[in-house]
């Protein structure tokens, strides 16, 4: 029998709101778009490891030729920790998904997570120095709160460092003690840590001019020294630069 003419208006009236109402493809979302430039190239680019990579090989000869006639245990190399030995680029993209900006209610916590992962060509590079007869003594701004968690991070991801810096506290201010210089001089001097004898420090690696000694934003000279025995690798997504007046 064939259908009453009311039937087929009701099924057709179906089947044309069942297509108006079909949910939109759903967009990618918000954050994706609000990624800063500098976290999308740290995260994402073939150069990022390439450029980890040559600088760290790079250092590596010209430590092995600096260290000829160093007595073994006599020298050390410097390292900064983050962006350097350690990268932190999911502390980064948590802070751009979530809105937020860098604090250290937000920083101490995931580091105690221990989720730093070494950079790339950071692992080899110590090794090549501990072959050499020297140490790797990490230097950071890092707060003393949370040292342990860093010394620990770094073990986890093999990098045999002999000793972590961390930043000291001001006991008038209670705020972080971020110029490195006196922890250079002390690492120089043998009273940075104890076991730890005067050590001739034969190069800086750093991913921030601030890791080299006497060096900020308004004094990198002499550029000469890099390459020598300053080595710096690029940060696009934070640093002392970003306080630069834009020209």
């Amino acid at each position: 029998m064939r259908p009453r003419l009311p039937c087929i208006l009701v099924t057709l009236l179906l089947a044309i709101t069942a297509c108006a109402t079909k949910p939109a493809p759903v967009a990618a979302p918000a954050y994706r778009a609000a990624i800063p430039s500098g976290l999308h190239w740290y995260l994402t680019a073939a150069e990022k490891s390439a450029v980890y990579e040559q600088v760290y090989k790079l250092a590596g000869d010209r430590i092995a030729q600096l260290a000829v006639n160093q007595a073994r245990g006599s020298w050390a190399v410097i390292a900064d920790a983050d962006e350097t030995l350690l990268d932190n680029v999911e502390y980064q993209l948590m802070l751009a998904h979530s809105g937020q900006t860098y604090s250290e209610a937000t920083w101490q916590p995931w580091v105690r997570l221990r989720h730093s992962v070494a950079t790339p060509g950071s692992r080899a590079f110590v090794e090549r120095v501990l072959a050499a007869g020297g140490l790797v003594v990490v230097v950071t701004n890092r707060a003393e709160a949370i040292c342990e968690d860093t010394r620990a991070n770094l073990r986890s991801e093999n990098l045999r460092v002999a000793a972590v810096l961390c930043a000291p506290q001001d006991p008038a201010t209670g705020k972080l003690l971020q110029d490195k210089n006196p922890r250079f001089a002390a690492l120089q001097n043998g009273t940075a840590v104890a076991g730890l004898p005067a050590l001739h420090v034969l190069a800086w690696v750093g991913d921030n001019i601030k890791d080299f000694p006497g060096r900020s934003q308004t004094n990198s000279m002499p550029l000469a020294d890099f390459g020598e025995h300053l080595f710096i690798l690029p940060n696009p997504m934070y640093g002392s630069w970003e306080a630069n007046p834009v020209p």
